[in-house]
């Protein structure tokens, strides 16, 4: 728990002068309460003696004083702890981004995609009380303490340890003891609230698969057990929480019942002025609202603390690779290398056990194979998605473990099969390739991936919203949006992963065409299991259970009895 709340800390550490400076505002803020009750008491208790209003000028500005600053102070608390709340959540999110985004793909297969949703996205919102209440509350409760403590030592030292002693028990004790009685039920609410949630997310995604197959009430039935688990755990804490708001509402009397039986016998034998037993009353009852919010605290911490510790889990899965994104050597050319390269996506099953690959700077290559042959494995270690056990790849002159990953995007770009688009215009989509693109940057790379006249014959053209996951997009139309993506990053290695297979032979055609363009001053990769448009490409590797099988121009393997010739004549009888 200790280590999951330092290392909010020192996330937060930018904005540690304002929490205390909010704190600060807080306690001034309690501390104008205390003040107005006491001064009005004193007011009331002296006013019932008739006295000339000389002698209450004071008093009343006292009232006037305490009850505009203790206005202030409130929303200048509300206004800095709620700033401070969004800026630290702001970090925390970043945190997490950046923690989470090198886990995809080698890592993301250990962990369960739903739940990942709800620790990434809903339980952040829980530490937005981290320091509302958690940080906040004791430090404003210190100060307090310290602030009542000269206030009563100033009438007697007995009433100040006394109010100090049920205080502290207050503002101790009692946290503790809520906590010990809620911290399961409050543990058991967190986890029931992910299963809802991983369950909804699990409900929507395979929506089609439970309509087809007559699921659905099923997983209802499932969903609303578990939320009646949940409604019940919850009726629990709220009685914990009324338990808690009453023993404080009783120590806060008992205290100044205690104060009554000191002061009355001062009062009685004059050693105390009558009018102040009031203002110590009232007073007394003050100062315990500082402690309102600690009980609520430790629980909040807790469950915070668990929080921190989910999204902990996924730093310590990759903390042992970071890597120096420093000063790195730059590729003297981009060629690249594969030599030797033994490589699992399990640990058990090699799909390498010594590939090798060698790839001409500029010029055009087609990786041919079936289905599982190691094709696309090519390309996450190429990305550093996965690492190989031994042997070396290079780009160029530099070994690929040499290159930090994060500057990977800088020099190979890829056309994945299956793009992912987001539920923004077109132009928007493209810019998540360059940022700084201008607007006829992006025309000209639409041009190039046959797209300029489609988008033009739209509304609203590039600001056209294509909907969640593209939707408004054919497979083809996506597939021609990935290839404009990548020609606006102009990377010096591309890789195109089946670039033709949503396309029909015409758009393929003219695709391949600008892909062959390409390779006049980039080095380019297709990765494909088709047989069409060979012809043009420099040079033709075949795969097959993880070994380069074949390689050479197309004209030179179609002379000779080889595997493509084969796989050529395969497919002409088929056509037949």
């Amino acid at each position: 728990m200790l280590s999951a709340i330092l290392n909010l800390i020192k996330i937060s550490k930018t904005q540690i002068a304002w929490m205390l400076l909010a704190s600060f505002i807080g306690f001034l803020t309690i501390g104008s309460s205390v003040g107005l009750l006491m001064t009005s008491a004193y007011i009331i208790s002296k006013a019932a003696l008739m006295p000339s209003i000389a002698e209450l000028q004071v008093a009343i500005v006292g009232v006037r004083f305490f009850g505009i600053s203790r206005g202030i102070f409130r929303y200048l608390d509300r206004y800095i702890s709620h700033q401070i709340t969004f800026e630290i959540l702001a970090g925390i999110r970043l945190w997490v981004f950046k923690v989470i985004a090198p886990l995809f793909p080698s890592k993301t297969p250990q962990f369960n995609s739903s739940k990942m949703l709800v620790e990434i996205v809903s339980d952040i919102e829980d530490l937005e009380e981290f320091f509302i209440k958690i940080i906040a509350p004791p430090l404003v409760a210190f100060f307090v303490l310290i602030l009542f403590t000269v206030l009563f030592s100033y009438f007697s030292l007995y009433y100040a340890v006394a109010l100090a002693t049920i205080y502290l028990t207050s503002g101790i004790i009692l946290p503790f003891a809520t906590f010990y009685l809620g911290k399961d039920i409050s543990d058991n609410i967190s986890n029931l609230r992910r299963n809802l949630t991983e369950l909804s997310v699990d409900q929507i995604q395979g929506m089609n698969e439970l309509l087809a197959f007559g699921r659905v009430n099923l997983f209802t039935e499932q969903y609303e057990n578990i939320n009646r688990e949940y409604i019940a755990a919850q009726r629990k804490k709220i009685l914990i929480d009324g338990l808690n708001e009453s023993l404080l509402g009783f120590l806060m009397y008992f205290a100044v019942i205690i104060i009554l039986v000191l002061a009355i016998p001062d009062v009685a034998n004059n050693t105390l002025e009558g009018v102040y037993l009031s203002v110590l009353v009232l007073g007394t009852m003050a100062v315990f609202e500082a402690l309102q919010p600690l009980p609520n605290s430790l629980n909040i911490l807790f469950k915070t603390s668990k929080t921190a510790e989910n999204l902990s889990r996924y730093e310590k899965t990759h903390e042992d690779e970071k890597e120096d994104a420093g000063n790195y050597p730059t590729p003297q050319n981009h060629s690249i290398k594969i030599e030797s390269v033994k490589f699992s996506y399990d640990g058990t099953k090699n799909i390498y056990n010594n590939l090798n690959l060698h790839i001409a700077s500029n010029s055009s290559n087609i990786i041919l194979g079936e289905s599982g042959a190691g094709k696309s494995t090519i390309t996450n270690l190429l990305l550093k998605n996965w690492d190989y056990f031994n042997g070396n790849i290079k780009i160029g002159n530099v070994n690929l473990k040499e290159i930090p990953k994060d500057k990977i995007p800088d020099i190979i770009s890829i056309v994945p099969q299956q793009t992912h688009l987001f539920n923004l215009s077109i132009k928007e989509n493209l810019r998540f390739a360059k940022l700084t693109a201008s607007d006829d940057e992006i025309i000209s790379a639409a041009s190039k991936a046959n797209m300029h006249e489609f988008i033009k014959s739209l509304p609203n053209e590039y600001d056209e919203i294509i909907g969640e996951f593209g939707t408004k997009l054919s497979g083809g139309e996506k597939q021609r949006l990935s290839i404009a993506r990548s020609i606006l990053r102009n990377t010096p290695i591309i890789i195109f992963d089946e670039p033709t297979s949503n396309l029909d032979h015409q758009n393929a055609e003219i695709i391949m065409k600008m892909i062959y363009d390409l390779a006049k001053s980039k080095t380019i990769i297709v990765i494909t299991h088709h047989l069409n448009f060979l012809n043009d490409a420099d040079k033709i590797f075949i795969m097959d259970k993880g070994n380069i099988i074949e390689a050479g121009g197309y004209s030179e393997l179609i002379k000779i009895k080889s595997r493509l010739k084969e796989m050529l004549f395969i497919e002409s009888r088929h056509l037949k």
